[in-house]
């Protein structure tokens, strides 16, 4: 029994180096393979095209942005046809 005194002691830290060298392993391979990369970046890319484009669809989000399409209104509107210019009908 007097042997015994520190094996609880020296079993502990055989547990928290076989952990700890467990953990580094996991983390190595996890940076070499850039898991939290894909982890973000794929959820991310729906969210990114409704916050940008208004849409889902993280295919091809800029197809439907407001802002591209060829027809948007103005702060000033349409010109008076009739005042100062001729207005050009291919306009």
């Amino acid at each position: 029994m007097k042997g015994e005194a520190g094996q609880m002691t020296l079993e502990a830290i055989l547990i928290i180096a076989v952990l700890l060298g467990g953990a580094m392993s996991v983390a190595k391979m996890a940076k070499s393979q850039h898991w939290m990369e894909t982890l973000v970046s794929g959820p991310w890319k729906p969210v990114k095209a409704m916050i940008e484009d208004g849409t889902w669809n993280a295919n091809n989000s800029k197809a439907y942005n407001p802002a591209m399409m060829s027809r948007h209104g103005t702060y000033r509107g349409d010109e008076v046809q009739g005042q100062g210019e001729a207005a050009d009908p291919g306009q």
